[in-house]
């Protein structure tokens, strides 16, 4: 199996919705998270799912993940890739259409995360709401440029309200770290 959904997450993070999982063989080489042991998909209850999905060539992933994303009832927004993400262009487009056709019958939103912000443009993910996943105010810097919107990979944060940088950025932390919310 290279993907899975899920109709309802017990995830606390993103609480009561829709999901998808995608091999880690859909993850880009270059994901300085991949094999650092940072990646939150390696452990705690992600990685229950996500160590059971194996291999795949990304177009493989993506159809099977694509196949996954219409057979939910469509009853709740979906989030794209707890774990996972697409490392070509070609299975971004065929996630993409399905993702197109799962908010055209049902209404409900998709959003995701990538680390393939450098390679895949902005517009090839259609109508999903697709955050480039930065390690750096450089990155975020990169990423904007290539008509991303971001977010921005700390491990703590100075503040609990958004602030701005030097650099003229503004960093809204994330509330489901602060502990502020449950679930995105």
């Amino acid at each position: 199996m290279f993907a899975k959904s899920i109709e309802k997450s017990s995830n606390k993070k993103i609480g009561p919705i829709s999901a998808t999982y995608a091999s880690p063989d859909s993850c880009p080489d270059d994901c300085p998270l991949k094999n650092s042991g940072a990646c939150y998909s390696k452990r705690g209850p992600s990685s229950w799912i996500w160590n059971r999905l194996k291999g795949g060539t990304p177009e493989q992933i993506a159809t099977e993940e694509a196949s996954a994303i219409l057979k939910l009832s469509g009853t709740k927004p979906l989030r794209l890739h707890i774990a996972g993400d697409c490392k070509t262009v070609e299975s971004a487009v065929i996630l993409s259409s399905a993702c197109d056709q799962y908010i055209l019958r049902h209404q409900q939103p998709i959003w995701t995360y990538t680390h393939s912000w450098r390679f895949i443009p902005a517009n090839v993910w259609g109508n999903i709401s697709i955050l480039a996943s930065c390690e750096t105010i450089n990155d975020v810097k990169l990423a904007l440029e290539r008509d991303y919107a971001c977010a921005l990979v700390v491990n703590s944060f100075e503040k609990t309200t958004p602030y701005k940088l030097d650099q003229g950025l503004t960093l809204v932390p994330c509330p489901a770290h602060l502990k502020k919310v449950s679930s995105c």
